[in-house]
This record gives structure tokens, C-alpha cells and sequence, in this order.
């Protein structure tokens, strides 16, 4: 079951990572009354575009565990989608959120800012773009080893952040955390792109809570580009973090078994004429 919401989009939509408490409270009441119309005393996921109105709330509660992001190049903004995990149990709650980016084959970027001469090799991923820029790998070079293992890279994505709202949000099923749904969501979504699973691999970067997570339910993870030893934006913060590649035919495996078809509500942004 599935409902689309349009709001029409201000000329002058701004990613905003400041609202304050009476915006949150009203943007997350109205996401779990629409949840309520769709599955009450249940689980919904709301995939939310980058410039409804909506996304500003979960760019807000993104900045609470991640600060860094409020810097995001616009490139990245407008290159992602939120996933929200809308609990409709009880009182609700919007209970965890998770951006996505998607791979995109620009050859390269200009920067007018610092001359014409400068060149921006992008995938579209933000964690693999930073790596780039870190002079772990080049782009070239990452292409051409998700290649040689038979990756389209045309049939990945990458999960960016992924973060709690709601700490005190119940299991669901009994067994289930809203960490686990996020990737059950990600799972039913590949299903829906009718992509070969062979070629469909999730980029994301993990801490050990996460690394516990997947072996808890069995998912099995590789390091990014087989290495252990890339330099990240998190080390240079202070924070652990472990670039991986997620097997989707790992994800089917267990997932599948579940046999939860977690319903969805997409806030798509509407098109103006221009």
C-alpha cells in the first residue's frame, strides 16, 4: 500500500538544519497522522524527496547526531532521498531516519569557485567522493574494481547516514529495531527497481553497534574496495567508522525470510513549469 503526497515547491526551497521545536513537533505530527491512514498501530516507511518540505525535518534531526552535515555541497542535497522508519504504534513517533545517494557518472565537476582549471572527479556518493578527495583511491580506480567483480555500478546505492530519532522506540515483530527496518526498507526497495540482485550492492559506512546488528541477523559485509585501511572524514573528527559494501543476495537471504512488506508513503516534490 502506498499514497503520494506532493507539496509544491517554493522557488525558494533552502535545505535548512536548524528548525526549531514547534516546527519538528508539527512536520512529525502530520508524517504519523498520514502514516495512521496507511497502516495504524504499525511500521510504515515514508521516503521523503530532498526539496519537500518534509526533508528539512529530517535534515534537523540528521544535524543532531551528525553537525558535519549542515556543510553538504548542494550537489550531494539534491542527489539523495531520507528514508524515515514511522512508528504508528502508541503515540508514534518518527523513529529513525537514513539518507541515500545514488550513483551518478558525471565525469567530472567544474568549480567555478576555485578556477576553471580545477576538476571535481564525482560518483555521487557522498563517503566514496570523500574518500576520492582523500587520495584513498581515484574514481577511476574505484569503478574498475566493482567492475572487475561483475558490480553495475548503475545498480548501487549508498546508504549516507543513518540515525535514531526515537531511542525508546519498542522492537517491532518482537524482534525487529528500527536500525534492522531500515535495511528491511532498503531491501523491499531493490525489489521494487527489478535490478538483477547479482548486481546490486549497498555502500554503507558502520560502527560496531552496526557490524553487530549484521551479524546478529546474518547479512554479511566486505570492506570498501577490500581495504581496512582508508583514511575517512570520520578519523579526522575522532569517530570510528568502516566503509563496507553490503551484499543485496546476502540481504535477500535473510530478509526474505521475514516476510514483512513494510507498507510506504512517498513525498515526491512537485515540478514547477517554468
Amino acid at each position: 500500500m502506498a499514497i503520494t503526497e506532493q507539496t509544491p515547491l517554493e522557488q525558494d526551497f533552502l535545505p535548512d538544519y536548524h528548525l526549531d521545536a514547534e516546527q519538528l513537533k508539527q512536520i512529525e505530527l502530520k508524517m504519523i497522522e498520514d502514516a495512521r491512514a496507511v497502516a495504524p498501530d504499525s511500521i510504515v516507511i515514508s521516503w521523503v524527496d530532498p526539496t519537500h518540505e518534509y526533508s528539512n525535518f529530517l535534515r534537523t534531526k540528521e544535524a543532531e547526531n551528525f553537525p558535519e552535515v549542515a556543510e553538504t555541497d548542494m550537489y550531494y542535497e539534491l542527489n539523495q532521498v531520507y528514508l524515515a522508519v514511522v512508528d504508528t504504534r502508541g503515540t508514534g513517533s518518527v523513529a529513525h531516519a537514513a539518507t541515500i545517494n545514488f550513483y551518478d557518472d558525471t565525469p567530472t565537476l567544474e568549480d567555478a569557485s576555485l578556477g576553471a582549471e580545477t576538476i571535481t572527479p564525482r560518483t555521487g556518493f557522498y563517503t566514496v567522493d570523500s574518500l576520492i578527495q582523500r587520495e584513498n583511491f581515484t574514481k577511476e580506480e574505484f569503478a574498475a574494481y566493482y567492475a572487475e567483480k561483475g558490480i553495475d555500478l548503475n545498480t548501487t546505492i549508498s546508504i549516507e547516514t543513518n540515525f535514531k530519532i526515537n531511542q525508546e522506540m519498542p522492537l517491532y515483530e518482537d524482534y525487529l529495531g528500527s536500525a534492522d527496518l531500515v535495511y528491511l526498507a532498503m531491501f523491499q526497495w531493490g525489489l521494487r527497481q527489478k535490478w538483477d540482485y547479482s548486481t546490486i550492492t549497498v555502500f554503507a559506512t558502520i560502527n560496531e553497534k552496526q557490524i553487530n546488528s549484521f551479524k546478529r541477523l546474518g547479512i554479511s559485509v566486505a570492506p570498501l574496495m577490500g581495504r581496512t585501511d582508508l583514511k575517512t572524514e570520520e578519523d579526522e573528527l575522532g569517530k570510528y567508522s568502516f566503509p563496507v559494501t553490503v551484499d543485496f543476495m546476502s540481504l535477500h537471504d535473510v530478509l526474505s525470510g521475514i516476510g514483512l512488506d513494510l507498507p510506504i508513503i512517498e513525498y515526491k516534490s512537485a515540478t514547477t513549469n517554468n
